[in-house]
């Protein structure tokens, strides 16, 4: 009895202690949050150990080092090859070590400045207590926020989530775009290109069609716009949805069926 006791008496201390001494409240830092959702714009982020993964989601940003499902293979051969060759597994695209490793993730972006900014990257989101690097302001990078938490930079020539040649784009939403070309064009859409996605191209006629998408850019997709002003909207349908909805729905039956069976069951008892 008085073992039993104490083990319930030492499991009462360990649950205690972390309770007691754990803080009462917690502020958070909105404010780079916030700034990029502000200006984030048609572009994307790269984040130095600030946000965990699929944080960018989380909040409504786009974020490059996100591991947000599906993750195609086609971008981790993708990130091997231009963004930071050699790293394995592919999927753990962000910075590891602490301050050692923030600052060499700084100089593989100035190593790769224009590959970061093919796919998007604008914004960089590093710690307010880790230095820029030499060689990433010599690459134009730019303070644009500082708080005592977070610092801002810009990459000089990013490429936006829409473009085409001879076209002027405006992102309406991170799948809409306004598209106003003086001649026929090539719209790329900088997505990772997997199954499942589907494009409309709306005319000024209000003509609506559907668009065959290209692979371009090894991971990105593309597709051909007419001349003049069109609305182009992208979808994206997990493959096999529609038989996972049947099943689901026939599974959902089964349980119905079965439970009908055993209230029946019950009530002639």
């Amino acid at each position: 009895f008085m073992v039993g006791g104490l083990l319930v008496l030492e499991s009462l201390a360990c649950f205690a202690v972390p309770t007691f001494l754990s803080p009462k409240a917690y502020v958070f830092d909105q404010a780079p949050v916030t700034y990029l959702q502000e200006h984030q714009g048609a572009y994307r982020f790269l984040d130095f150990a600030m946000l965990n993964p699929n944080w960018g989601s989380q909040f409504g940003l786009r974020e490059l080092s996100a591991i947000d499902l599906p993750f195609p293979a086609s971008f981790t051969t993708y990130i091997r090859r231009h963004l930071e060759p050699g790293l394995t597994p592919g999927n753990q695209f962000l910075p590891h070590g602490g301050l050692g490793g923030i600052i060499e993730q700084e100089h593989l972006v100035a190593r790769y400045t224009a590959a970061y900014e093919v796919t998007g990257v604008k914004y960089l989101l590093i710690p307010a207590n880790v230095p820029l690097t030499s060689d990433l302001k010599a690459k134009g990078a730019t303070l644009v926020f500082r708080d005592d938490k977070a610092t801002i930079y810009t990459l000089p020539h990013p490429k936006t989530i829409f473009s085409a040649p001879h076209c002027r784009t405006t992102t309406v939403t991170d799948y809409h775009a306004t598209v106003s070309c003086d001649r026929p064009s090539t719209l790329t859409y900088r997505e990772l290109a997997m199954k499942g996605w589907s494009a409309e191209v709306t005319t000024a006629s209000g003509t609506t069609s559907s668009a065959p998408i290209s692979l371009t850019g090894e991971i990105f997709q593309s597709i051909a716009v007419p001349a003049g002003t069109s609305q182009v909207t992208f979808r994206f349908t997990p493959p096999h949805e529609h038989l996972a909805v049947g099943l689901g729905a026939f599974a959902l039956l089964v349980v119905l069926g079965a439970s009908g069976l055993t209230l029946r069951r019950e009530r002639s008892r």
